[in-house]
């Protein structure tokens, strides 16, 4: 259908710029290459798009491939459930590329990562293991693939991910800020307030 051609038809007589064009715009088509085989032939061979991660705007869900492009757009889903990360943000798709690349680079680290979201179209969160309950690893806006590194490191010379952290804060070059979980069963001090994990808020 996308070359509109049909068993029959001339092969001189069909656009071959115009339906190489049309079968990119499928959804799941990276790239075609399309050949006249006379007398009868016209023989098609595309490049597939690959799911590399799920991401999330608003309510909605898309598959998007390794250069953030969005795929299509699948039902509403576990996020804890799914095998593939999850981005989150409205320009999310448009500079995940780099993110991806960055994480790449310590492929026991990448495995971990559940979700990445955009903090004020800034910058990265990610969360390990978990998208609910995982640590929370915030990224600088600048150099992240450096902080990403550095964490490698943390983590291969001290365990850092091993403990009970609700955060790493990896903004800073010269310092790094962690928070542990609360101890459910420890006696609240009078007028605190338990601090509540909101993922998707913007945060400074």
């Amino acid at each position: 259908a996308a070359v509109d051609a049909d068993r029959g038809t001339p092969i001189l007589a069909i656009d071959m710029a115009k339906a190489r064009a049309q079968i990119e715009a499928l959804p799941w088509v990276k790239t075609a290459k399309l050949e006249r085989h006379l007398p009868d032939s016209v023989r098609i061979e595309i490049e597939e798009r690959t799911p590399y991660a799920l991401w999330q705007q608003d309510k909605r869900y898309f598959l998007v491939d390794r250069d953030g492009k969005p795929i299509i757009e699948v039902p509403e889903v576990d996020a804890n459930a799914q095998s593939l990360p999850m981005i989150v943000g409205n320009d999310a798709p448009r500079n995940a590329p780099a993110l991806f690349a960055a994480i790449e680079t310590n492929p026991d680290l990448a495995a971990r990562v559940r979700a990445a979201v955009r903090v004020g179209e800034r910058r990265w969160n990610l969360y390990l293991d978990s998208f609910e309950n995982g640590i929370a690893v915030r990224l600088p806006e600048d150099g992240f693939a450096a902080a990403w590194t550095r964490l490698g490191l943390l983590e291969k010379d001290h365990q850092i991910l091993e403990r009970d952290l609700e955060f790493i804060d990896l903004r800073l070059e010269d310092r790094l800020i962690v928070r542990v979980h609360k101890d459910p069963n420890a006696p609240a001090k009078p007028g605190a307030v338990k601090k509540a994990v909101m993922p998707a808020k913007k945060d400074a």
